[in-house]
């Protein structure tokens, strides 16, 4: 008699298995490692603004993350430009970066004495 390939679960846990609670279109146990990194940026924001109002500190030295966002929007015309111009430069050093780097992996690999 020939038996199936075992799986490694039982065949009662199947069921179980398969059956796994989803929310909102996601397995129920991708909702931790969702959440935590959200809940804990959250309140870091808050902690950061609350240490500012609270001891005063101008916002010339530390603003919060309420003015920052503030000025953002505020200022989005200017900075926008800015921002593609920074992008650019980034995406442009990112290509030389790479070819300077596989250039030197191929330097490397053809190397005898390396």
């Amino acid at each position: 008699m020939v038996r199936p390939a075992h799986d490694g679960t039982d065949a009662e846990a199947r069921p179980v298995l398969a059956a796994e609670r989803r929310v909102l279109g996601l397995p129920a146990s991708a909702w931790p490692r969702i959440l935590a990194p959200v809940v804990i940026g959250v309140l870091a924001l808050s902690l950061w603004e609350i240490v500012v109002r609270a001891n005063g500190i101008p916002p010339y030295i530390l603003p919060g993350p309420l003015l920052i966002g503030q000025t953002l929007v505020a200022d989005w015309g200017t900075l926008s430009g800015s921002l593609l111009i920074t992008l650019q430069i980034t995406f442009m050093a990112l290509a030389a970066a790479v070819i300077v780097g596989v250039a030197l992996a191929v330097l490397f690999t053809q190397s005898k004495w390396l």
